[in-house]
């Protein structure tokens, strides 16, 4: 609801009232905007009178001064001077506090006005019987010419001033004035029917009334310009014809409205009066009242009907009766609802934990750590109808859990046992010292979920995630897949060699996801976003938004997001290593603020909070305890950081002096994520013709509404990053039907990110933003073939014993972090000893390539510590004892 003006009778109008009035005059005369009025109304005096535009000309003249007053004081609204009551000079409008009496100049506030009057002294005033008598008259051109007689006289009455085309000089001018708009209004009360106004050729409906450009079809209905009076009736009007609750999925509640369109200046009330029936409930109670106070309001009234879906295939009717006792109307609506099985997706996680997930990304975390930190995430967020289950690989695969529906959120005291079990699995996850690589293994183990799974859920999907090439048995080649398979790499595009992963994840209508090295600066939230991007991709959502940055105490950010008609249910998530500390809030379109208390009431939204994540999860509407409604438009969220929590994460961070010194310049790191199930939908592929560098990507990107290419107009664009970390943005090329595409040379090896976003507008005009990542690698040797037998025996249990000592004597459990920097400031560096152990760990897993170096070839070790650490070593086990034994005597010649 908002306030409009309600104009009243003077006599109606408080002390404080009439002084408000008088000063809010007095200002506008000061600031030299009051004069102009004088000035319209004598050069405009012919198009103002003696036609059809009488009525409308003054009404918006009348509105422009009333606006102004308001810009002073927003409480006023013009009074009316009703002279068939007040026919006395003495009257309340002639007393010395108000408008001042007879005098040139006249007495009272308007004294230094120079205003002259002659109160009674050459005219009489009309009598109500006139008055009455022109309000009989019709159509309009039988109204307007008699009234504007019956206007004349007050004019002749008040004398001086008031008896001229100026007559504005006297601000007395604009409270007559308001009384005879009041006929105006008064008359179209009565007559509904009929024509407002009537008038032809220059004085048409349609024409500009000077000296504006408004018309009088502009100024038919005061309340569409923010007043009425206090003798106008309310005005109730139902805007809601049936409610329907279309497709409600299982177990979910949603609100429908009846909603009332409102004018009124005196209290109404709105009672249900029978049903809604037994399968129908009323949320919020079943009145609701209009109190416009000492005012006037306009806007919607809404009484809201709950329905909770029960079994696939229920149907339910009922219907609801609305009363008003105040203006005696009453009205019936029928009530129709269905519920549909909740669309499900059973997920498999299938997880790496070969040896080399142990190792360090730079900032003291290790690979396992980032694996766990985002799937922990993935398993907090996933929605509550959906499965979830793991299987973990090295060499071999194992099941670790079976895909289970997640259930409820964590949150409050009710969970779900799923989602709970999945989040203790994903926690005691650990790499095996001894583990390879069969990434085939963990794709099969991961289709044996699947498959046990499949007659429980819509669609089932698979999310494997490796940091390493294969190098045992199964292979990728020697699996196969029948549903959706997503995909994240992390490191480089030559370590992952990926091409068997990217094809398995393209052709069952999945994608893949590359990190590429881990910058622990610029990259903290990467694996994270990309694990809830894939949860988007299985769960058929959308990114909204997804933007990133750091936060100070005492700071606030405000992140702006559209939502819109076509949008079903929201998440909004922030993550943050000090999530405790940073408090998220939203706020609506009509900016009321959604916080957890108000979600703990509310229907519509629900919010769960994490040591590393928080976020509500949103379907609009969402109606608050009130019964108040925030609907689709600019929504935003706020960030801010407790100042108590945040010096308890600080201490959190005493062993991590680098991250501490981040948090005490920068204040916490975050990422937002938006993400909507929606009928608008960006989806896209990012394809290449070869893995070699020097390959042609093709992106293409389309945008659907309700299924069919979006009606509405649309822009998008592509940011760009290239493996040496630049980037560049450029434009998707529209090729109609929602269908945006955008071709480049990846000419540099390594791995390439497309970010894309879309802006535009639905059918029905409303604005909307969809955000979406893609990648894509390129690789010396990128075209090879896929590993799908081994070269030869890898070498057997004696093999994995000799890679777990070397790793074991080169870990940070037997070399501390001091020791490390010790030595590096000798100018020795143990990580690329490290990635030389790597490499023939992994040795004997495809064919050979130009740069393999091969057995009875040598290499002096010396070599491999400058620098030569990207070669990749097919050696037998005495030639690498050979080849440890010299790494170990340079590193020992240099520590001296």
């Amino acid at each position: 609801m908002k306030n409009i003006a309600l104009r009243k009778d003077l006599t109606d109008l408080s002390g404080t009232e009439r002084t408000a009035l008088v000063n809010a005059l007095l200002s506008l005369k000061t600031s030299g905007k009051y004069n102009k009025y004088s000035d319209q109304h004598d050069s405009y005096f012919g198009d103002a009178h003696g036609n059809e535009f009488f009525f409308p000309w003054h009404r918006k003249f009348l509105r422009n001064l009333e606006e102004e007053l308001q810009a002073i004081d927003p409480s006023l609204a013009l009074p009316y001077w009703d002279w068939r009551v007040d026919l006395s000079t003495s009257a309340l409008p002639w007393t010395n506090s108000f408008l001042g009496g007879t005098g040139d100049p006249v007495s009272g506030p308007f004294s230094p006005w120079g205003i002259r009057r002659t109160l009674g002294a050459s005219s009489s005033l009309p009598s109500a019987g006139d008055v009455t008598a022109d309000q009989g008259e019709t159509p309009y051109s039988d109204f307007w010419s008699p009234s504007e007689g019956t206007h004349g006289p007050p004019h002749g009455w008040v004398g001086g001033n008031m008896s001229t085309a100026r007559s504005p000089d006297d601000p007395v001018f604009f409270l007559h004035h308001c009384f005879v708009d009041k006929w105006w209004s008064d008359w179209q009360n009565a007559n509904p029917a009929l024509d407002a106004y009537q008038g032809a050729g220059i004085r048409s409906p349609t024409s500009a009334m000077p000296p504006w450009s408004t018309t009088p079809n502009d100024v038919l209905d005061s309340v569409d310009l923010d007043y009425m009076y206090d003798t106008d009736p309310p005005r109730v009007e139902l805007a809601t014809s049936s409610l329907k609750f279309i497709d409600i999925p299982e177990g979910e509640e949603t609100v429908r409205g009846i909603t009332f369109e409102v004018v009124t200046n005196t209290l109404l009330s709105f009672n249900v009066t029978a049903g809604p029936g037994a399968a129908f409930g009323t949320p919020f109670g079943t009145s609701i009242s209009v109190d416009p106070g000492n005012g006037a309001v306009a806007g919607d009234a809404i009484l809201w009907i709950s329905y909770k879906g029960t079994n696939n295939g229920d149907t339910a009717a009922g219907s609801v009766t609305v009363a008003c006792p105040q203006t005696g109307d009453s009205w019936t609506l029928a009530i129709t609802a269905n519920t549909v099985a909740r669309p499900s997706v059973g997920v498999a996680l299938v997880l790496d934990k070969s040896q080399s997930m142990e190792t360090d990304i730079g900032d003291g975390r290790s690979r396992n750590e980032l694996l766990v930190y985002a799937a922990n995430i993935f398993a907090n967020v996933i929605q509550e109808a959906n499965g979830i289950g793991i299987a973990a690989f090295d060499h071999d695969a194992n099941k670790v859990m079976d895909i289970k529906d997640a259930g409820p959120p964590l949150s409050g005291s009710i969970f779900g046992a799923g989602r709970v079990e999945a989040i203790g699995h994903i926690a005691a996850h650990q790499p095996n010292p001894l583990g390879a690589t069969s990434i085939g293994d963990g794709v099969e183990q991961g289709n044996a979920l699947i498959t046990a799974a499949a007659s429980n859920y819509d669609e089932m999907a698979m999310l494997v995630f490796t940091d390493g090439e294969e190098n045992r048995e199964k292979y990728i080649s020697q699996v196969s897949v029948g549903d959706k398979v997503f995909a994240i790499g992390l490191g480089s595009a030559a370590d992952l060699n990926s091409a068997a992963l990217t094809e398995l994840c393209n052709n069952s209508g999945g994608e893949m996801y590359l990190t590429d090295t881990i910058d622990p600066n610029d990259d903290y939230f990467k694996l994270a976003k990309y694990y809830l991007q894939v949860l988007a991709g299985i769960t058929n959502t959308d990114i909204v938004k997804d933007p990133e940055d750091w936060i100070l105490p005492g700071d606030k950010h405000s992140i702006p997001f559209e939502l819109n008609e076509t949008d079903i249910s929201h998440d909004v998530v922030v993550l943050s290593p000090g999530a405790s500390a940073l408090r998220l809030t939203l706020e609506t379109p009509t900016g009321e603020i959604v916080d957890p208390a108000f979600a703990s009431t509310a229907v519509g939204v629900t919010y769960v909070p994490g040591n590393t994540f928080s976020y509500y999860r949103v379907t609009l509407p969402v109606v608050d305890s009130a019964g108040v409604a925030a609907q689709e438009g600019t929504w935003k969220a706020i960030l801010e950081v407790d100042p108590k929590h945040f010096l308890k994460h600080l201490g959190s961070l005493d062993n991590h002096p680098k991250q501490a010194a981040e948090a005490r310049t920068h204040g916490l790191r975050y990422n937002l994520s938006v993400y909507a199930l929606s009928n608008l939908r960006l989806v896209g592929t990012m394809g290449q013709n070869s893995y070699e560098p020097g390959a042609t990507l093709s992106l293409r990107c389309s945008l659907t509404e309700y299924g069919q290419p979006l009606a509405g107009s649309a822009t998008m664009n592509a940011e760009l990053t290239l493996p040496d970390g630049t980037t560049a943005t450029q434009p998707l090329v529209n090729q109609g039907g929602g269908v945006f595409e955008l071709q480049t040379v990846a000419s540099l090896a390594g791995v390439y990110e497309a970010y894309v976003k879309a802006n535009g507008k639905t059918a029905r005009g409303r604005e909307f933003t969809r955000e979406r990542i893609f990648t894509a690698a390129v690789w010396k040797g990128g075209d090879d073939p896929v590993p799908t037998t081994p070269d030869r025996d890898p070498g057997g249990d004696d093999h994995k014993c000799l890679c777990a000592l070397l790793r074991c004597l080169l870990s940070r459990k037997v070399l501390t972090e001091r020791f490390e920097e010790r030595l590096a400031s000798e100018g020795i560096e143990l990580d690329a000893a490290r990635r030389c152990i790597e490499s023939w760990c992994r040795c004997g897993r495809k064919p050979s390539r130009p740069g393999v170096i091969k057995g009875g070839r040598s290499m002096p070790a010396e070599s491999l510590v400058e620098g030569h650490v990207d070669v990749q070593l097919e050696l037998d086990d005495h030639q690498v004892g050979e080849a440890v034994e010299a790494i170990l005597k340079v590193l020992s010649l240099r520590g001296r």
